[in-house]
Order: structure tokens, then C-alpha cells, then sequence
């Protein structure tokens, strides 16, 4: 899951550079907050939400054990249950604008401080957060266990990329993506020029940006 994240998330950073500069900001401050560690990506707002924008304009499941409705239909294992995600979370009703890409769309809200009536805060609005109109990770109910680990690890290699490597897109007007049965996967002949930045960037320290 990550893998797939990771390679959108890439290729919207090329296709919108804007969004590098405050990332980057973003990160010199969480680290020089918190040198070591991995609750210290919970700090990146703008990026958590720069992957859930990421997430929403590019959403997938496979059962993989038997599941059985509760009116005693089954689902045999290695079979697709496919629910209209892709039509969800870019429909009007929820979102203002839903085909345009906006990174920042829900940083602000996942900062926002619990409000009246608001019994989870910006909780909502974080990546890991399911919810209804994001039904990126499953059901609000039984959603996919694996989202916080999913949520840390994009954050820890995009992070190190966006300090230490320069990257572009090989071809700026290439297909994105791909429709393989039901899932919308990464295009493969979606190529990125990559290159270590000659003086990686770092924070007012001094220190060089290293994986935790």
C-alpha cells in the first residue's frame, strides 16, 4: 500500500513543486524539535494531509480469508469486493472542487483543536483517520489495521527523499496511472529522474536528514 502512496505521492510533488518549500520548512522544524524517533512524523500536518489529498484522488481490497455477511453470503478468500472509492471521495457532496488536486487541502483541518459538537477534533481529518467520505483505508468500522504503520513509513521516506534527493518527472505529460481489474495502479511507464542532492539539506544544527 505504501508502495503505491509513495510512487502518487512523488509524482504530484513533480507536477506541483509548490508544495516542496513548505514541506521542507515543515520537516527542518519537526526535526529539530524531536532529533530521533518516530512520533515525531505525527508533527508533519501539511505532509499527513499532502498524502491524504494523495490518497483521495488515487484510491483499493482483496479478502484474504473468507468473509460472511451477516445474511450468510461468504466471500471465498482471493476474491475482490469493490466498493465505488474513487467515485466517493471525488464527488461534490463531500468536497469542494473534488478533481483538483489541492496538497493542503486537509492539513488546516487536522490541526484544528476539538470544537464544539466536534467530538474528535482534526482527528478526522488526519491521513490514518477513516471516515465515510474517505473510505481510502475500508470501513469506519473495521478499518485496515496496517494505516498508522502505513501513515509513519510514507512520511519517514518522503521525508528523506524531499531532503536528499532532487527528482523530476521523465516525462512531464506521461500517464499517470493504470486501471489493473479494479485497483488504480501507479503507470509503469511513469519515470522519475532522481538524483542526490551534491549538499543535502539540514537543519539549523547542522545535522544531516537520515532515516530514524
Amino acid at each position: 500500500a505504501h508502495g503505491k502512496l509513495l510512487a502518487f505521492a512523488l509524482y504530484n510533488l513533480c507536477k506541483y513543486p509548490e508544495y516542496l518549500e513548505p514541506l521542507v520548512d515543515e520537516i527542518k522544524t519537526m526535526q529539530q524539535r524531536h532529533p530521533e524517533g518516530t512520533r515525531q512524523y505525527d508533527e508533519l500536518h501539511l505532509m499527513d494531509g499532502f498524502l491524504k489529498e494523495t490518497a483521495r484522488l488515487n484510491p483499493t481490497v482483496v479478502f484474504l480469508y473468507p468473509f460472511r455477511f451477516s445474511d450468510g453470503r461468504v466471500v471465498p478468500k482471493d476474491n475482490w469486493l469493490v466498493m465505488s472509492s474513487h467515485a466517493i471521495m471525488q464527488h461534490q457532496d463531500y468536497y469542494d472542487n473534488p478533481s483538483d488536486f489541492e496538497g493542503f487541502r486537509f492539513a488546516q483541518k487536522a490541526k484544528a483543536p476539538r470544537g464544539e459538537g466536534d467530538t474528535e477534533g482534526g482527528s478526522k481529518s488526519l491521513f490514518s483517520s477513516p471516515s465515510f467520505d474517505f473510505p481510502f483505508w475500508g470501513s469506519v468500522k473495521r478499518p485496515c489495521p496496517r494505516r498508522f504503520y502505513v501513515s509513519i513509513v510514507a512520511k519517514m521516506v518522503l521525508s528523506h527523499f524531499i531532503m536528499n534527493y532532487d527528482f523530476e518527472l521523465a516525462n512531464p505529460n506521461g500517464p499517470q496511472s493504470l486501471a489493473w481489474s479494479f485497483a488504480l495502479m501507479p503507470h509503469p511507464m511513469m519515470k522519475l529522474l532522481i538524483r542526490k542532492k551534491t549538499h543535502p539539506l539540514t537543519t539549523e544544527k547542522g545535522q544531516q536528514n537520515e532515516p530514524s
